[in-house]
Parts: structure tokens; C-alpha cells; sequence
């Protein structure tokens, strides 16, 4: 190779990415829309199709400004992009030592020719890598990101202009990819264990409840509307509390409380948390309300007294797969974490011609992160400070009382909430802000919705983050054309399981647990079991910890313990 500049920024790229490295080298160039300019503070500039990369005013100044917002801190990925000459990732590389960079240059031509031109000093950095290929960006992304990574995102105004969209599409795959580590993290690692104590808990009532297959159809041909806990719930409960004789109202369990102040009674209520959200019911009267919930969601939610209780039991959540067995159920219900998407996917289930989404703003707005009747969240705003949001008290001294003045329980909080901060799309393509587990959720609710073309899906959350397949369209527009439905009395609904079955089911799995504590002493012979949906979450955990051993005998004890009485009531 006789172009020592290209050679040297090669012999660095290809210890990481020699796919790139080669087709560099072994591919011809067009370089006819690139050239070389200066700008006023006679630093290089480049030219790309006439359009400067570099401020004009001065490269390096311009970069500066970027990088002077920028925070280093552990597991940190600040993805840059587009090259350019190199200005910003080299003076990125010298402020971040803590975190990495990834620079993903979308034009194989202009990043060879500054590679064959411009000596890029970043690159010799093992903290920095350069790609050109998405595919492979996002596998590298995948592959050094964990749960607890930051996320972030730096480009030169041009590049904005040039490549706005792709820069939205790049970040918001990057996000959801993060989502899923997050989401993943705190629901199958996190919760998995405390979910299927929580299920073996819940059997006896379960077994009371219907599957929500047995009212499959029930409202064919109606109207939906689905209420979450975003900002612009709040805007509309007028309208919601006038027309309610026109849909079926399907409430997250967040809003419930909000609606009934409000003289809505939700049809529906749907709760897939196992967090204990009784506080949430506090003064409603649960007997005249028809619940959703999912098998491990709280027990004391699970015990509650209700006008009927439907079983949604997805097929990939925890114990699921294995109630799913005893009860022979066999739908694809899905719950991805979000009690949104359980109470869409619940919808449809039940035949809805039109589904209404209110409150789903999957992003912050005007400042306010939640409606109201939201707890400490509505003490919270989330402001654009410099060139990145962040979520702040609205008034520090009043919400630092109820850290009971712990000023560094206060910062470890809100940092938490800051870390998963990010930006999505809204129905005007402008970015807003929002939360990485929100941006997950968002491209399964449009995956979903795209996946059901029979359907007519209106989002009328203006403002919101927006979720792909449905029309936007204001909530006062969408109500004067709707027509009254008749409710339909769910209560005597029954069920109708095979108890003999399911006794059959739990005595060879307490078998099994019991097998399982005989065991635990010895890796070789605990870890046969590592394929037993009960046991994996714990097999994970002792794994990783022998001191875990006693308490995780307890808890195999508590869950044949739950098994047992489950069995005691069937067969009484």
C-alpha cells in the first residue's frame, strides 16, 4: 500500500472490524463529491456533495461545543455520528476515558477518502471503533451493552442535515436494543424468581378465573379504548367521562384511581405487575370492577374481590408455560413488560373492530413525566438542559423531604432515572424525550399493531412518541362519530379446567423441586435440572453465588408449600 496515512488508520481498524478494513482497501472509491476547503481559522475543512461538514467559523471550535456537554462515567457508549475529518471523535477520545465510542459513518466513500487523507488519531484508541455497515454496528452494540450501559448519541450539524432521518432510525435501534438488556434484566433475572413464587402463590385463585379465551369474540365489531398513564390522559377525562357509553374501557391499573375521581368506571382493569399495587385500589369498590390480570401478578391483587377475574397467561412469561399446560390453554398472548400491550393484545382478543390508545405517550411532554395521581412522579419534570434532557424535581427542597433529606439517596435516584433517558420520534418526526424501556416498548406495540391490518387503530396521545400502524387524530374528533354500545355482564362467566390434570401436573413437579433440594450441594447433579422452568432463575443465581444455597432452599419449600395447598383445594 503506498498511502501511508490510509494504511496506518487500516492497521487500527482491522484488529476489530477487518470486514470494513478490507472493502476499504480493495474497493475503488468514488471521491468526484468530496473536497478539501478551509475554514476561516484555516483548519481543513471537508466538502461532501456541497454541503460543508465543518462549521465554517472554525472546526475544532464547533466540536468543542459538542463535546463540553458530553459527561465521562462508567459503562458509558457515546455513539458518534458520521467521521467527518475527525475533529469531534478526537477530542472526544481525549475527554472520555471511562466510557466507549462507536462512530458509525453511513457513506463508504466519504469515509475513505478522509481515512486516505486525514490521519484520524482516535482510532489508535481501544476504546473506539469505527463502522460503516448497520448490521454490524448494532451487533457490536449488542455485544457491549449491558443493562446498567448508557446510551448517547453526538453528531456535526451537517450530518444532521444530510442524514436526519437515519440518524433517528440508527439511535432508536441502538435504544431499543438497550431497552431489551434493561427490560430483560429487571423482569427474567431481577423478578423471575420473585414471579414464580408469586404464580405458585396465585394457582388457587387462578384456577377460580376464566381464561381470557373464554370471552374471545365477546365484543365483535365494537369500539376500544385503552387508558395508560401518559400526559395526555389527563387532558381528556372530560370527554372520556361524557362518552363513556360509547367504547369499552380497558384502565391500567396506574390510572384507575384517576378515572373513578373522575366518575369513569373502567370496564376492564388491567395489572400484570408483581409489585404490590394495592395502595393503587385504595377506596374503589374492586367488586364492581372485571380485572386482567397475568399469573404473577402481586397476590394481594390476585385476592382481591372483583365482579370477575379473567387470566391472561402469556406464553413467554416465567412460570407461564407451565400453568399454560395445567390448565391446557393455547393462544399466542404475549406480555412484554408493558400493561399496555397486555390490555391491547386483550382487546383484540375480544374482537374490537376499533381500538382507541389515550395515554400512551410513551414520552414525556411539557415537562410532566405521568399524568396526575402518579406519586412521586408528579413532582418530577423532565427540562433540556444544554443539549440533553433531564429529569429534575420541580421543586428540590420540597421533594428532598421525601428522601427524608438524604441528599445522596436523592442523587442515586435521580440518576437512575437520567441514565435511561433518551429521545424518540413523535407523530411530527420531531424528537422528544423519553425512557429506553419506553422506546422497547414502543416498537412492539407498532410491530403488533402492523400485524393487525383488520383492526383500525387510532392513537389519539398528541404529543406522543409515535407508535407506527395507527392513525393521530384528536380524541374530540374521534368521539362525535362513535355510536353507544351495549356493556355486556361478564360475572357469570365459568370456568372449566381439568382439576384431575392439573393434580397430575403438580405432583410430578413437586417431585421434581424435591429432587431439586436433595441436590443443591453439588453443582454436577443441581445443574441437570438448569432446563426446568421453575428452577432455572435459581440454578442462574447459585451459579453465580454458593452463599445462596440455604436461601434458595427456603424458597423451593415456599413454592412446594404453594403447590401443596393448591392441590388441597382442588381436590377438597
Amino acid at each position: 500500500m503506498e498511502n501511508k496515512v490510509l494504511e496506518k488508520n487500516l492497521f487500527y481498524i482491522k484488529k476489530y472490524n477487518k470486514n470494513l478494513a478490507d472493502k476499504i482497501l480493495n474497493s475503488s472509491f468514488n471521491s468526484s463529491n468530496c473536497a478539501l476547503t478551509k475554514t476561516n481559522k484555516d483548519e481543513y475543512n471537508l466538502i461532501y456533495k456541497n454541503t460543508l461538514i465543518h462549521d465554517a467559523k472554525g472546526a475544532i471550535e464547533e466540536s468543542e461545543r459538542i463535546v463540553s456537554t458530553i459527561n465521562d462515567i462508567n459503562d458509558s457508549i457515546r455513539i458518534v455520528y458520521g467521521l467527518g475529518l475527525g475533529y469531534l471523535v478526537d477530542l472526544m477520545a481525549q475527554k472520555i476515558k471511562k466510557g466507549r465510542i462507536l462512530v458509525y459513518e453511513p457513506n463508504l466513500d466519504l469515509l475513505s477518502f478522509v481515512l486516505s487523507i486525514a490521519q484520524i488519531d482516535a482510532i489508535a484508541n481501544d476504546r473506539v471503533f469505527i463502522y460503516n455497515d448497520e448490521s454490524q454496528f448494532l451487533d457490536k452494540i449488542n455485544k457491549i451493552t449491558n443493562h446498567e450501559t448508557t446510551l448517547s448519541i453526538s453528531f456535526l450539524n451537517s450530518y444532521k442535515n444530510l442524514f436526519f432521518y437515519d440518524i433517528k432510525k440508527i439511535f432508536n435501534k441502538a435504544q431499543n436494543i438497550l431497552g431489551e438488556k434493561i427490560i430483560n434484566h429487571n423482569t427474567l433475572i431481577n423478578k423471575s424468581e420473585e414471579a414464580i413464587s408469586y404464580s405458585t402463590k396465585n394457582l388457587v385463585n387462578i384456577i377460580k378465573n376464566p381464561p381470557l379465551d373464554s370471552i374471545k369474540n365477546i365484543y365483535k365489531g365494537k369500539t376500544a379504548l385503552i387508558l395508560s398513564a401518559g400526559p395526555s390522559l389527563a387532558k381528556n377525562l372530560d370527554l372520556i367521562k361524557n362518552n363513556q357509553d360509547k367504547f369499552v374501557v380497558f384502565a391500567v391499573n396506574r390510572v384507575v384511581n384517576l378515572l373513578i375521581e373522575n366518575s369513569i368506571c373502567p370496564n376492564f382493569v388491567v395489572n400484570i405487575e408483581s409489585i404490590d399495587t394495592l395502595r393503587q385500589f385504595r377506596g374503589i369498590d374492586t367488586k364492581k370492577l372485571c380485572f386482567i390480570l397475568e399469573g404473577f401478578t402481586n397476590p394481594k391483587i390476585h385476592a382481591l374481590e372483583t365482579k370477575k377475574t379473567f387470566n391472561y397467561l402469556s406464553c413467554d412469561n416465567f412460570l407461564n408455560p407451565w400453568i399454560r399446560e395445567c390448565l391446557k390453554i393455547d393462544n399466542n398472548l404475549k406480555s412484554i413488560g408493558t400493561v399496555t400491550y397486555s390490555a391491547l393484545s386483550s382487546a383484540c382478543l375480544m374482537g374490537f373492530k376499533k381500538i382507541i390508545l389515550l395515554g400512551s405517550d410513551l414520552a414525556f411532554q411539557n415537562g410532566d413525566c405521568y399524568s396526575k395521581t402518579q406519586g412521586w412522579y408528579e413532582e418530577l419534570e423532565c427540562v433540556l438542559e444544554g443539549e440533553e434532557y433531564l429529569i429534575k424535581p420541580k421543586n428540590y427542597d420540597k421533594f428532598l423531604q421525601s428522601f427524608k433529606n438524604d441528599k445522596t439517596k436523592l442523587r442515586e435516584y435521580l440518576n437512575k432515572l437520567n441514565k435511561n433517558l433518551c429521545t424518540v420520534v413523535n407523530e411530527q418526526g420531531k424528537l422528544i424525550p423519553s425512557r429506553l424501556d419506553y422506546s422497547f416498548y414502543i416498537n412492539h406495540l407498532s410491530n403488533f399493531i402492523l400485524n393487525h391490518k383488520n383492526i383500525d387503530f387510532i392513537n389519539c396521545s398528541k404529543g406522543g412518541a409515535l407508535i407506527k400502524g395507527c392513525s393521530n387524530i384528536d380524541f374530540s374528533q374521534v368521539v362525535q362519530k362513535l355510536e353507544k354500545i351495549e356493556k355486556i355482564d361478564l360475572s357469570n362467566i365459568k370456568t372449566n379446567y381439568d382439576t384431575v390434570f392439573i393434580v397430575k401436573k403438580i405432583d410430578s413437579t413437586i417431585e421434581i423441586l424435591n429432587k431439586f433440594i436433595n441436590s443443591i450441594d453439588n453443582t454436577k447433579n443441581y445443574y441437570q435440572f438448569k432446563d426446568n422452568l421453575i428452577l432455572k432463575p435459581f440454578i442462574y443465581k447459585l451459579l453465580n453465588s454458593d452463599s445462596e444455597k440455604t436461601r434458595i432452599k427456603k424458597s423451593i419449600e415456599e413454592i412446594i408449600n404453594n403447590l401443596t395447598n393448591c392441590k388441597s383445594f382442588i381436590v377438597q
